[in-house]
């Protein structure tokens, strides 16, 4: 809980209204999607306290320290202009350009300028594009964001499925928690474009993908397996306990 809070606090402090909004959605859309999960007194307690806690972080970074200020300009400041270049800081403009570059060579919407193509062109943007799903339209193509965005959507499908699909209490946690958390990924992703930390996004898909096979291999053996040794047995709860390993220690990462 507390390392939840103090990573709130620092979102809170990077001011970005894509991040915001792209964690409500996520929260709002997961917390319907596992509905059945979060409806015991238990739950709906630790939630109402998280909420109680998080208002009273918020109120601490607004009031008491010296970013509120900055935050309640981007917030209730550029976010209530008419103007949309002021509402997106400048990015429907950014969007424009690169569309329109593309409209300039019509065949490039379908197969795209080719990969790391979008600084070094002869007639360069000069801005980054500040949207993933549209750098990838503009370098690769629409088979290369549409295959993109079926990665994506295909995580957030294993997983969620991957959720019902347990019986493991602690397994289902770490499948909700990837759930939601791709899905704010897939929506905050609008908004900026991410370098280095694919990376860790895609070692923690690996974990949790790991984890959702074991669990149906283990799901799928029959009711009176042959006995093949205890090392055989042992060997199979070290691979689940070994992929949760791994995804706690990227989670703390």
């Amino acid at each position: 809980l507390a390392g939840a809070l103090v990573s709130f606090a620092v979102l809170l402090m990077t001011v970005s209204r894509g991040a915001f909004v792209a964690l409500a959605l996520a929260g709002i859309l997961g917390a319907y999607r596992f509905r059945r999960y979060l409806m015991s007194p238990r739950v709906i307690g630790w939630l109402a306290g998280g909420s109680v806690i998080g208002v009273l972080v918020i109120v601490g970074v607004l009031f008491g320290t010296s970013f509120g200020a900055t935050v309640v300009e981007r917030l209730l400041g550029e976010s209530t202009q008419i103007d949309m270049w002021q509402v997106s800081s400048g990015r429907t403009e950014l969007w424009a350009d690169a569309v329109g570059q593309m409209m300039r060579t019509p065949i490039s919407m379908i197969t795209g300028f080719g990969w790391a193509t979008y600084f070094v062109l002869p007639s360069a943007l000069p801005l980054a594009p500040h949207n993933t799903y549209l750098w990838y339209w503009f370098e690769l193509g629409l088979v290369g964001v549409i295959a993109f965005t079926a990665i994506i959507v295909q995580l957030i499908t294993h997983a969620a499925r991957a959720a019902d699909e347990t019986p493991n209490r602690a397994d289902r946690a770490y499948f909700m928690a990837f759930t939601i958390g791709t899905l704010a990924l897939a929506f905050a992703i609008f908004f900026v474009e991410l370098y280095t930390p694919w990376p860790f996004v895609w070692a923690a898909a690996g974990c949790v993908l790991r984890l959702a096979v074991i669990g149906r291999a283990a799901r799928d053996e029959p009711e009176a397996p042959l006995r093949l040794g205890a090392d055989a047995e042992i060997g199979r709860h070290d691979d689940h306990r070994v992929a949760e390993v791994h995804l706690a220690a990227l989670s703390i990462g």
